[in-house]
């Protein structure tokens, strides 16, 4: 999901240096304009005594300390470095180095510590780390070419990248001028990486310090050269994010480079700074303003992400239902009977079973596999059938044999070993070769029964056409719930956090379960997700099952325009607000969060022509 932010909504114009985060949640731009403090609703350009402007302009560069402090590189004749304490302005140069010096570049020590490269009469890399400042290394007689970027490896080496002169590694007292494998002699920025690699961004593409020499193994074309790198930042899932001067803004990972095509569409001019808060928001800032980035929570496949129209090696039939184990599919089809696809010795084989085999009926409308290994087939108008190890292979059941219906929509067993049939007509529960059947005068909200749960505390729940209801105490009982709860419920499943999810007619929920069956819900157990969480749908449909939890704990929906998955796991955020509103033209303080947690952004690329040197 894309969000952005221009002059309309107040933003500054003009190119955007840098972006940081302060322990208090807001959120820090860098602009041509001054510094700009973020509350997730309104924008505000500070002003400070401590600059010769009134509005600090040209705020290079931003970064947040451990103590909650914020330090701004200024553009100017000295290249003042300024000092936010949360209150107020201090000028501190002169805690680095003699008052007349200036910071030309500033970047992260290993443990995250800020970082500084001072000129003064002699250059030097500078840490704060306890509130005091340290020197990391000073070389004699360095280079005079302008230092672009500054970063420090986890083994100790800092890395510094110059205008002109390239890339320089400073380790054991010595200055190692790094220049085979680099792109270009002009290094825009610098990002430490795992196992003291680093990834080198140049005007003429990007390289990686594998810890012995820089290469480009592995890199996409498009990205090893040619392309003007101005940005990057390594997200929390390893991700490389690339911002460039004519393309936009890149992901890059081991399965390649992904450009955001809506950014394209959209225009955005030369990236020149990219940030993740500690939501896993990703942030990039260009001269036509300020673009947030955040995963939606479901990631959804349809036509366009290559999920087939047809069966797949199915005769182009529709699967009505599936179901199986580690090595083996059950398809119920609309027609073609019931196939079993295996996975054997790297290939798929199949074996499908008709009524010439003694499948009660062709149209498979349900598929369960149980406990003993046996196949269950529930089908449109003619029973069920179960696929055992003996001959003849099927045994069937009917209504005359004590099923309340022919139309089986949904199977499951319970940890007793009784097997339950929904159907059109109610629930059949056959134990020890004997039937019951279960109706509204056992309480469901609906003879209709479209789905089924069994979860993971034994209990059954059942999804109807008027609602929800879960067996408790020899009977069903209906919870009290959000109205959604008793529309169609057309899939119903338990993630591994405690929570059910429903696919209904209209609606796509999450729900705690505990809550749900004592009647405590309140406004926080109950969460409603669409189109702004990834979903291109919240229209279920009528597949066995329609929802489903696979052995990874994701769960996965069968929606009218696709399927969509989404990780509990991943919206399970337990850490403070990304950004904390707590401006004091706010009489409260209010807490922004990231709404959505579910899957997958997908990137672009831009300039370093509009970046100042």
């Amino acid at each position: 999901m894309r969000e952005r932010w221009g002059p309309e909504a107040g933003f500054p114009r003009g190119p955007v240096y840098s972006i940081d985060q302060t322990k208090d949640g807001y959120l820090w731009i860098g602009t041509e304009k001054g510094l700009v403090r973020f509350d997730g609703v309104n924008f505000h350009l500070m002003q400070s005594d401590a600059s010769s402007q009134s509005s600090m302009t040209h705020v290079l560069g931003l970064l947040a300390d451990t103590e909650g402090g914020l330090w701004v590189r200024l553009r100017g004749p000295s290249m003042t470095l300024v000092h936010y304490n949360g209150k107020s302005f201090s000028d501190r140069m002169a805690d680095l180095a003699h008052p007349k010096s200036s910071a030309s570049a500033m970047g992260r020590a290993w443990d995250g510590a800020p970082l500084f490269w001072v000129l003064d009469s002699e250059p030097s890399a500078i840490v704060l780390r306890g509130g005091k400042f340290e020197t990391l290394a000073a070389p004699p007689n360095f280079s005079r070419s302008a230092v672009l970027a500054v970063t420090q490896t986890p083994n100790g080496d800092v890395w510094v990248g110059t205008r002109d002169a390239g890339l320089f590694r400073f380790a054991g007292g010595k200055t190692i001028a790094v220049t085979e494998g680099l792109p270009d002699l002009k290094v825009n920025a610098l990002v430490s990486a795992g196992n003291n690699q680093l990834w080198v961004g140049t005007d003429a593409g990007i390289a990686l310090w594998d810890g012995h020499k820089l290469t480009k193994a592995g890199l996409p074309p498009s990205l090893s050269n040619v392309v003007q790198c101005l940005s990057m930042t390594i997200d929390r899932d390893s991700n490389l994010w690339v911002g460039t001067n004519s393309g936009g803004l890149l992901r890059v990972n081991s399965s390649g480079a992904a450009a955001i095509e809506d950014v394209r569409g959209d225009s955005i001019a030369a990236v020149t700074a990219v940030f993740e808060d500690r939501e896993g928001n990703l942030w990039a800032g260009s001269a036509k303003g300020l673009y947030r980035f955040r995963d939606s929570a479901f990631v959804t496949y349809s036509l366009p992400e290559g999920l087939p129209s047809d069966g797949s090696n199915l005769d182009h039939d529709v699967v009505y239902a599936m179901a199986g184990g580690k090595d083996e599919v059950w398809a119920g089809r609309q027609r073609g009977g019931l196939t079993r696809l295996r996975w054997v010795q790297g290939s798929i084989r199949t074996k499908t079973y008709t009524e010439a085999d003694g499948l009660a009926q062709n149209s498979v409308s349900s598929v369960y596999q149980a406990r003993d290994g046996s196949v269950w087939a529930g089908t449109l108008s003619g029973g069920v059938s179960r696929l055992g190890l003996g001959q003849p292979p099927f045994t069937n059941f009917t209504a005359a044999d004590g099923l309340i219906s022919n139309t089986v929509n949904a199977i499951l067993e319970s940890p007793d070993g009784t097997l339950w049939f929904a159907t059109p007509s109610g629930i059949s529960a056959l134990s020890d070769g004997r039937w019951r059947s279960f109706a509204t005068s056992d309480g469901l909200p609906s003879d209709n029964v479209i789905c089924m749960l069994l979860d993971s505390g034994g209990i059954v729940w059942a999804g109807t056409s008027a609602g929800i209801a879960f067996r408790a105490q020899a009977r069903f009982q209906v919870p009290a719930a959000p109205a959604a709860l008793r529309e169609q419920i057309l899939g119903i499943a338990e993630d591994k956090l405690g929570s059910i999810w429903l696919a209904t007619s209209n609606h796509v929920l999450r729900l705690r379960r505990d809550k749900l069956m004592n009647g405590s819900l309140a406004e926080d157990d109950v969460h409603e997700y669409g189109p702004a969480d990834g979903l291109r749908s919240t229209e279920g449909v009528k597949r066995n099952p329609s929802v489903a939890a696979d052995a990874a704990g994701r769960i996965w929906f069968s929606l009218d325009r696709g399927i969509s998955m989404v990780d509990p796991a991943r919206l399970r955020n337990n850490s403070a607000p990304s950004i904390a509103m707590c401006s004091p033209s706010l009489p409260t303080a209010i807490r922004w969060r990231s709404k959505t947690a579910f899957t997958s952004r997908a990137a672009a690329i831009e300039s370093r022509s509009v970046m100042p040197d």
